[in-house]
């Protein structure tokens, strides 16, 4: 007798007012497209069996020279947006002894975006106003 698998909800975590408003909205099945590839991103990195495929593929677009800067890096800035302080975008950006010189200065690029993002949002007193954890931005 076969045993029913159990079923799993996906749960697509929605876009901040903010991330929203950086995808276009010249085009707007574009921007809606983009807008459930990210949603669907964050949710691979939300599923336990698939979150380690999904920071390989993320760090390997990070590292291809077939992919241009503007392809992958306000994607995977969406992705992460809201998550820097955590190990799995930290390792993400920081890479590894594997990782292109290509993919280094985009992880630093991409770094220094998502800190600014942090800066600015953060208060007159450098601790950011988000629910959580906080962090302590030091310029």
């Amino acid at each position: 007798m076969r045993q029913r698998q159990p079923v799993r909800t996906r749960i697509l975590l929605p876009l901040s007012a903010d991330q929203e408003n950086t995808c276009e909205t010249v085009n707007a099945p574009d921007a809606l497209a983009s807008q459930l590839f990210v949603r669907g991103w964050r949710g691979a990195l939300q599923e336990p069996t698939a979150v380690q495929a999904a920071y390989r593929h993320l760090a390997a677009w990070l590292d291809s020279p077939k992919l241009e800067d503007d392809q992958v890096l306000p994607l995977v800035a969406q992705v992460l947006r809201g998550y820097v302080g955590q190990e799995g975008p930290s390792s993400l950006l920081v890479g590894s002894s594997d990782s292109s010189d290509l993919g280094r200065a985009r992880r630093a690029q991409l770094f220094a975006q998502l800190i600014s993002e942090v800066a600015a949002s953060s208060g007159p007193s450098g601790v950011a106003r988000s629910g959580g954890d906080c962090a302590v931005v030091t310029a």
